[in-house]
């Protein structure tokens, strides 16, 4: 089985780095991003199964709406005691998010929850094209 495909949208190049090299360690295939364009042009060309995308301020609800687009399974990272600028986030389309700090179980289960959907979603789409060839 191919590894799953993991995209990092982290301005910061060391907590970029450090998260890759957690991911990459647990068994993702990992792609980064340090802006919001280079993000959706990876995520368009590479179809990752979920996005991790830290989320300063309210302007980076914009980059979410973005990703959004692009896949369903998006995890934003919020700086503690902002809460609502995650739940926030939630009604831009992310799927799930985590306040800092992370903890690695914290963000393992948080991705693995999300691939469950993604693998949900894929099932889905499979029965239903099924379906659609079926002998009526």
């Amino acid at each position: 089985m191919v590894p799953y495909r993991v995209l990092i949208l982290e301005r910061a190049p060391n907590l970029r780095r450090a998260l890759g090299q957690l991911l990459t360690d647990e068994g993702f295939e990992v792609a980064t991003a340090y802006d919001t364009e280079t993000a959706v042009s990876r995520a368009r060309a590479l179809e990752p199964a979920v996005i991790v995308i830290e989320l300063e301020t309210e302007a980076d609800l914009a980059a979410v709406r973005q990703l959004a687009s692009v896949t369903r399974q998006l995890i934003v990272i919020a700086p503690y005691g902002r809460g609502p600028l995650a739940i926030e986030a939630m009604s831009a389309g992310a799927s799930d998010y985590i306040l800092k700090p992370i903890s690695r179980a914290e963000l393992l289960v948080v991705i693995q929850k999300a691939i469950e959907q993604f693998e949900l979603a894929r099932e889905v789409t499979e029965l239903r094209l099924e379906l659609g060839r079926a002998p009526t």
